[in-house]
């Protein structure tokens, strides 16, 4: 689950401001090898194998590190190390498909969704 939830709140509440909420949006590493963010080489999950297998979920996994670079590249740097520190929320829902690839292929798309939407809102 990414955590855009968890971050309106912050901003509903006065914790953050609804400019810095959309860019705190949680992704994955960002280590650009292949097709995807992380290095097969190393795969030691059921799901990182089944993306490394899968050309599509590989180019999802790309998608999603390329938003997130994007992203912590217009955050101030506190708030970037926030972004860098909460990304483990995103592969611990992430490996919780094992190797459904149904389940990690919308899991990838829900966070490049909300991703792309802090994005616009940084703008």
């Amino acid at each position: 689950m990414c955590m855009a939830a968890r971050l309106r709140h912050a901003a509903v509440t006065g914790l953050l401001g609804p400019g810095l909420v959309a860019g705190l949006i949680t992704a994955c590493d960002v280590r650009q090898l292949k097709a995807q963010s992380f290095s097969c080489r190393y795969a030691r999950h059921s799901v990182e194998r089944a993306i490394c297998q899968d050309p599509m979920l590989g180019q999802l996994d790309e998608e999603l590190a390329s938003v997130y670079r994007r992203l912590l590249l217009r955050l101030p740097k506190e708030e970037g190390k926030q972004l860098y520190n909460d990304e483990d929320a995103f592969v611990l829902s992430r490996n919780r498909c094992g190797a459904q690839r149904a389940g990690i292929e919308e899991s990838y798309r829900r966070c490049i969704r909300e991703l792309e939407e802090a994005l616009r809102k940084q703008k």
